[in-house]
């Protein structure tokens, strides 16, 4: 499923992370997310990315997260780059 083009709360609303995936996203604008992992020390760090849709660019402003840091490795999506990549931008590889 693409996130990235679902209806989003609101900046600041809180967003619990979905039981299949590391991550969850808030959409801030239209080209601007703020992806919170779920990890295990409960210190949920976040990531911005910044799309720019028509040259196909995405800048990552990571804080510290990583799949050895996720809550459950069981979960769907424990790698950044296949959460931002395939869920979030819908890109593909």
């Amino acid at each position: 499923m693409c996130l990235g083009h679902t209806k989003s709360p609101a900046a600041g609303d809180n967003q619990a992370p979905q039981d299949s995936d590391a991550y969850t996203h808030t959409e801030l604008d239209q080209h601007l997310y703020l992806v919170v992992q779920r990890d295990k020390y409960v210190e949920y760090p976040f990531v911005y990315v910044i799309y720019f849709p028509e040259i196909r660019l995405a800048v990552v402003i990571d804080t510290g997260c990583g799949r050895q840091h996720a809550a459950d490795d069981r979960a769907e999506t424990t790698e950044l780059r296949d959460f931002i990549e395939g869920k979030l931008l819908c890109l593909g590889r």
